[in-house]
């Protein structure tokens, strides 16, 4: 079975918004509709309005859950470890509530096609342990011809791959891999490989960066230069040691330390792989990925980390047409060049896209519109059906005069696709700086930036991550239009220096 983006990356943000939920709270009760199933109401925690959603990770579950998408809704199974339970009773009501459990997983002839194990972080608690062991030795051993998907991470990934022969096993995520395992997970001749290599069609990776530590600057960059080459080599033998391979979700939890390839080699990674979601380091290994490295690629979703991002490798490259139906680009930093830059060459050798999704900031001008977005590349994409954006545009400004309205922003951006799209423009007298923000609505990424004074509103629910700037004083009544529009962030970050102009201050 060859599982869609939906189904697979649903799960990411899920994991950092549920842990969060929980790693952050102390006191009181989830309400009762929002509850995990099966958890003691002594573990359960602070009220909230949480995502719906049951894959947990924190230092005091080990969750299994079972999915079958053609089956009605879902079945899930928590096994609590013993930290911060007062007494043993509790433990012996829930292992008693464990043999039931275990009972209907072995017994249930519909769900257990999607099989996710997360163990509590770090912890060696016997109890933990027994309850882990327990279920390697005598539950997966029974099911495992019905998983076809199967989710662990680097704790306990080898136990788990160990305890039985997963016959039916087509997708599978490693999650928190560290550097080390990682190099020796994906060797020839390793288990997964011999074991998988024919297989799997669906595989994520998600890498962790090293846990810090001191060393001299030649030590640290020959680390970082070790680091990167694992990266390159993990993301490569996937790639090419899947025979069967169709869908790829690489990346690494540190925006530091990403892909980045040697652009003098010319390897093909897979000739089947038809959906590629990655992080990479600037625009020269995106390019370096598009241009015949993936003869069937359809679906393509980039992250580019770098913010120095002039690109050598197209400047001296013919580009050839690429036949990609979807494409997602998202700079996480300031785009340098965008008229004189590779972005629009790049889109506009994509003549068959259907979807793209960009985010971006570009930092030297010109003012990006609709007027801009169609003349540059929509109306080079006849087949294009779907649009979603985030860009932001500055230009140096020294005052007022011709500066465009939002109301004439807003009205370029008529007939750009999309129903609705938003937009708001800012004049900075002390930087000297215009700037225009437009996206569309709703909004699908988990970060949004540059927030000003001008920032209409609305619902943001995916978002967790926000940046507020400006050089007026932000009132009370911004920081609630804030709080109203973004309920789940979990990080905030201000560039504000004026004082507020009211008395309301002891409310923030």
């Amino acid at each position: 079975m060859l599982y869609n983006e939906e189904d697979i990356f649903e799960q990411d943000d899920e994991i950092d918004q549920y842990t969060k939920a929980l790693d952050d709270s102390d006191v009181d009760d989830i309400e009762d509709d929002m509850k995990p199933v099966g958890v003691p109401k002594e573990l359960t925690r602070k009220k909230m309005k949480a995502p719906d959603s049951a894959f947990i990770r924190s230092g005091e579950l080990l969750l299994v859950k079972f999915l079958d998408k053609k089956a009605s809704g879902e079945k899930e199974i928590y096994l609590i470890d013993s930290k911060g339970i007062a007494g043993g009773s509790l433990v012996e009501r829930y292992e008693k509530g464990l043999n039931k459990r275990f009972d209907t997983i072995i017994n249930d002839t519909i769900v257990q096609k999607k099989l996710t194990l997360i163990t509590s972080n770090g912890s060696s608690d016997r109890f933990t342990t027994t309850i882990f062991d327990r279920f390697c030795r005598e539950i997966l051993p029974k099911i495992n011809d019905k998983i076809k998907w199967l989710n662990i991470e680097s704790l306990t990934m080898e136990r788990i791959l160990h305890s039985t022969n997963y016959h039916n096993l087509d997708a599978l995520g490693l999650y928190d891999l560290d550097l080390e395992t990682a190099n020796q997970l994906f060797r020839d001749g390793s288990y997964l490989i011999r074991q998988f290599q024919n297989q799997i069609l669906s595989l994520v990776i998600k890498v962790k960066p090293r846990v810090p530590q001191i060393y001299s600057s030649e030590e640290s960059e020959d680390k970082k230069k070790e680091d990167l080459k694992i990266l390159q080599f993990v993301f490569t033998q996937s790639c090419i040691m899947f025979k069967n391979l169709r869908y790829l979700n690489f990346s690494s939890i540190d925006d530091h330390q990403q892909l980045t390839f040697d652009l003098t080699t010319s390897t093909t990674f897979s000739s089947n792989l038809l959906e590629l979601h990655v992080a990479v380091h600037s625009m020269d290994d995106c390019h370096y990925l598009l241009d015949g490295h993936f003869n069937q690629l359809s679906k393509f979703y980039v992250t580019i980390c770098d913010v120095l991002n002039d690109s050598a490798l197209a400047k001296h490259k013919v580009k050839k047409r690429l036949n990609l139906k979807c494409f997602s680009l998202t700079y996480k930093f300031g785009l340098c060049g965008y008229t004189d830059g590779d972005l629009i060459p790049m889109l506009r050798r994509m003549p068959n896209l259907e979807e793209l999704s960009l985010y971006f900031a570009s930092t030297h001008g010109p003012i990006i519109d609709g007027d801009n977005l169609k003349k540059n590349f929509i109306n080079h994409m006849t087949g294009l059906k779907k649009f979603i954006f985030d860009i932001r545009s500055t230009i140096p400004c020294y005052n007022q005069v011709n500066l465009p309205s939002n109301e004439h922003i807003q009205n370029t951006l008529k007939n750009v696709i999309n129903n609705q799209i938003f937009s708001y423009v800012d004049y900075f007298s002390k930087a000297h700086e215009f700037r225009c923000h437009i996206y569309s609505y709703p909004h699908t990424w988990n970060f949004f930036d540059n927030i000003t004074n001008n920032f209409p509103g609305g619902l943001f629910k995916y978002v967790r991550e926000i940046k507020l700037h400006d050089e007026r004083p932000f009132q009370h009544e911004f920081f609630l239009r804030i709080a109203q529009s973004f309920p789940f962030i979990n990080k905030l970050t201000l560039n504000n220096r004026e004082p507020q102009e009211n008395d309301n201050q002891q409310c923030l």
